[in-house]
């Protein structure tokens, strides 16, 4: 399939695929990678596999288990970032990245013993807290990024808000 004729496919079975995929994904920005997955693979299939009469059924059902694999996959949690919000907290005004701005917020109490240990021993419940507390983020729209509950996000947030208070008196 040349580059014209694909794009023409593409233009026609896109529709189904993105429905398919944001029906299981609940978002428009994944269902769009799932999507592009979708395509680049049948891209670079061998056109004697393609079976042009079932074609809608068959994206559909890949884009369907494709998205199905893709919730499945634990680095979700980890692309969405707000600059926006990053870069309006005073405290990491100064610091170039997350990383050195996580240090100095960490650092500036004495408390980086304890963040880091926190880090390496639940990086998701770190991540939640600096976000919720550090970051000012709302508890919803972390929810949202982790795949999860704002009762859940408001719980992890207690408990290591309780995890490190219990490490901090034990200094």
């Amino acid at each position: 399939m040349d580059d014209a004729e694909f794009w023409e496919f593409y233009a026609r079975y896109r529709g189904i695929a993105l429905r398919a995929a944001k029906t299981i994904l609940k978002n428009e920005a994944e269902a769009e990678d799932v999507c592009q997955d979708i395509f680049e693979t049948l891209y670079h299939m061998e056109q004697d596999k393609v079976n042009r009469q079932t074609m809608g059924a068959m994206i559909r059902e890949m884009s369907v288990n494709r998205a199905k694999d893709y919730c499945k996959k634990g680095y979700r949690q980890h692309e969405y970032a707000s600059s926006e919000l990053l870069e309006n907290n005073e405290a990491i005004s100064g610091c170039d990245n997350v990383e050195e701005s996580i240090e100095a917020l960490s650092t500036k109490d004495g408390l980086h013993f304890i963040f880091q240990k926190l880090r390496k021993k639940n990086k998701r419940n770190y991540e939640i807290y600096v976000r919720v507390k550090i970051y000012h983020i709302p508890s919803r729209i972390v929810a949202e990024q982790f795949h999860t509950t704002e009762n859940n996000v408001n719980n992890i947030v207690l408990r290591t808000k309780r995890w490190l208070l219990k490490e901090y008196q034990k200094l």
